[in-house]
């Protein structure tokens, strides 16, 4: 089911479907996201980080140390001054197939190679 921008509940007396429970930053400028309903999503923050538009809110992110320190506070965030709103990173980020994912890591493989 489509979800409007607006929407900002999944139920009513629920958090919405975008609320951040976890963020954990990978080495090549990815992101698993995991919202409160246990659903993973891969989110790439390499275009923000390279905008012309949006580049210069973004830069010290090329600091992968910075970067690596990604920590929630409402969503992902680096500082008081650097955040991603969560809509973002539910709407655009990629769900992650928990078997797929799972079956990887076994075979000595990782999401980020």
């Amino acid at each position: 089911m489509a979800r409007d921008a607006a929407d900002t509940s999944s139920e009513p007396g629920h958090p919405p479907v975008w609320a951040v429970a976890a963020v954990e930053p990978h080495s090549d400028y990815t992101m698993t996201v995991t919202f409160r309903s246990g659903e993973k999503r891969l989110y790439d923050m390499r275009p923000w980080i390279e905008s012309e538009k949006y580049g210069r809110v973004y830069a010290p992110l090329k600091d992968i140390d910075f970067f690596m320190r990604a920590y929630v506070d409402g969503s992902a965030a680096w500082s008081d001054e650097i955040d991603i709103a969560p809509e973002e990173l539910y709407d655009n980020g990629v769900p992650i197939d928990e078997t797929t994912q799972g079956s990887k890591e076994k075979n000595g493989e990782s999401e980020n190679e």
